[in-house]
């Protein structure tokens, strides 16, 4: 009887412990917007930095991407894109630089939530990176692996260790290590806080 109430107790105990989580998305971006002479969203200050001679970076749609014949990306709206195919050109340096961030509130979870196609059909090398004093020197986040043929929707990248910088920046790096490549694309970046909040509950309250 002793054991079969202190299960009881526990399992009481377990309902009556809530964890309640809650994402404060702080920035997100669909591309579906206006575009800029550019070819980068109107809105927010996107930057661009690379060696290749085609604009570098442009919001296009899969038809676009696939202008050259080489470059079958899935339909997936508006996105984000580097165009090895189309260019043939210097796409080893080619980064694209979300508008800067400020982290110095957060404690706790922050993370990026990004659709990528990236299929490293002929080669190449993505990276995403991260500076925090502007630009002058830039830290490898994570690596992106790569998926032939589909969309990696809902990819996540902890962004954590940024927690108590005012002046986040964070970019894709595509690298195509001197080949002729396909290129890279994403889409729908949402950057979001992870709040959670816990509640217990005194068993001997009934809950």
């Amino acid at each position: 009887k002793f054991r079969t109430m202190k299960k009881i107790l526990l399992f009481l105990a377990i309902l009556c412990s809530v964890s309640l989580s809650n994402a404060q998305v702080f920035f997100s971006e669909n591309f579906e917007g206006a575009i800029g002479a550019d070819g980068l969203p109107a809105s927010g200050t996107w930057m661009e930095f690379g060696n290749s001679n085609d604009g570098i970076y442009m919001v296009g749609t899969d038809i676009d991407a696939n202008s050259a014949g080489s470059w079958p990306v899935p339909a997936h709206t508006n996105f984000m894109q580097t165009n090895d195919d189309a260019c043939d050109c210097d796409k080893s340096q080619d980064m694209i630089v979300l508008p800067a961030q400020d982290f110095s509130s957060f404690t706790g979870t922050v993370q990026m939530t990004v659709d990528i196609f990236w299929d490293d059909r002929y080669g190449g090398q993505v990276n995403l990176i991260a500076s925090t004093d502007g630009g002058s020197n830039w830290s490898l986040v994570s690596n992106v692996s790569p998926l032939l043929s589909f969309w990696q929707d809902n990819t996540v990248f902890d962004l954590t260790a940024f927690n108590g910088q005012s002046n986040v920046l964070l970019a894709f790096l595509y690298d195509d290590q001197g080949q002729w490549g396909n290129g890279f694309a994403f889409d729908n970046v949402v950057l979001e806080h992870l709040i959670i909040a816990d509640f217990t509950v005194d068993v001997n309250s009934g809950c």
